[in-house]
């Protein structure tokens, strides 16, 4: 499938934000005049907890987070569908460890890889994308890093959420010794806090079923051309 400028835009940031993250953490003590201006200007996290030897690049990857949420707000349904079924075809996964990871979308698992997660991030995006609208912004946000895993939670502006009284949280988790990333949406106090999100029953909404059942005819496809072969 032709890359759209969203996907192309999505995985330019997943690249971008990897040299970022390696190259920064020589790169702030020789940094020019200008560029230590633009870093006083971008927004700083409320709280930081755990390790802090990356401390100082929390702000810019904070505002390369937020390029991508305006990405992913300006996806149409059918494009962010499409984008969905291609990444769906690069997984190569059995149906049992498909499942298994995408029974908890909010977080990366052991197995992930990068395509793995980058399905269970649109397909997050996906459940909320009606409910939220446009990305407007970020309030705040507050930052933890454990075990090589930066932790970002963030508290966002959406058009469509704000109009509803809803309050969209966004938690952006890094895994740095793997260059996996993953977004997940938290709505609360709208009206589609309990159809979007997986509750303590283990619930899931009907777009992530769908998804699986996807990804479940693709495997048979592949499994079927191996016997072939």
């Amino acid at each position: 499938m032709r890359q759209s400028a969203g996907m192309k835009a999505i995985v330019t940031f997943m690249f971008s934000l990897f040299v970022f993250i390696y190259g920064s953490i020589s790169g702030f003590a020789s940094m020019t005049e200008t560029e230590s201006e633009v870093l006083l200007n971008l927004l700083r996290p409320k709280q930081i907890t755990g390790d802090t030897s990356l401390e100082d690049s929390y702000p810019k990857i904070e505002a390369q987070v937020e390029q991508q949420l305006t990405t992913l707000s300006k996806l149409s349904s059918g494009e962010l569908d499409a984008m969905i079924k291609s990444y769906n075809k690069q997984i190569n996964y059995s149906v049992k460890e498909i499942a298994d990871s995408m029974m908890d979308h909010s977080r990366l698992t052991e197995m992930d890889d990068s395509t793995m997660a980058m399905v269970k991030m649109l397909c997050n995006w996906q459940a909320v994308q009606e409910a939220c609208g446009e990305f407007e912004g970020v309030d705040e946000y507050i930052v933890d890093m454990s075990d090589q895993i930066i932790t970002m939670s963030l508290a966002t502006k959406y058009s469509d959420a704000e109009k509803n009284s809803t309050t969209v949280s966004v938690q952006f988790t890094y895994d740095l010794a793997r260059n996996v990333t993953l977004l997940d949406w938290e709505l609360k106090e709208g009206l589609f806090d309990a159809k979007i999100r997986k509750g303590s029953d283990g619930y899931m909404d009907d777009s992530v079923w769908s998804r699986i059942y996807e990804l479940e005819e693709r495997v048979a496809e592949l499994e079927s051309q191996l016997k072939e072969n």
